[in-house]
């Protein structure tokens, strides 16, 4: 799951305070929450993510390493996987570890063909990829 969606996920976790309420008691411009919510790339920097993690009440280093492992970087990952059918590994938010061959994907979801058969797995509760047979490894800045 990326920063931004890990933040969504807190945010409603608390009942859904508004951008207005969030950036008043953290700090964080509005254009800069709806970006970090709503960008598929890694909007923010450290700095950004310590006052979010404050006020979230959550580590920083929990923001900070899922900053590396955004929807965008898993894109381009899925792309790769779908062109060369090679099998990837995906760490589920719930702990699961699926392995298999991604055979398509949109911006929800992807399909996933493992040994049991086929699976359509949500990219919000993908936390970590890699190619079936390599640690996980975050994904190169920028991506």
């Amino acid at each position: 799951m990326s920063s931004g969606d890990y933040i969504r996920y807190l945010r409603a976790l608390m009942g859904g305070p508004d951008f207005r309420e969030v950036s008043a008691k953290s700090k964080v411009p509005i254009p800069i929450l709806r970006q970090i919510e709503q960008r598929y790339r890694p909007i923010g920097d450290e700095e950004t993510l310590h006052k979010l993690a404050d006020y979230y009440d959550v580590p920083a280093d929990e923001l900070i390493w899922r900053h590396r492992w955004s929807r965008r970087a898993l894109t381009f990952f899925l792309q790769d996987r779908v062109a060369d059918g090679l099998p990837a590994r995906f760490e589920l938010a719930t702990g699961e570890i699926l392995e298999g061959v991604a055979r398509w994907f949109d911006l929800g979801a992807f399909l996933l063909e493992t040994e049991e058969g086929e699976l359509v797995v949500q990219r919000h509760m993908v936390e970590r990829w890699s190619e079936a047979d390599k640690p996980f490894t975050p994904p190169p800045p920028g991506t």
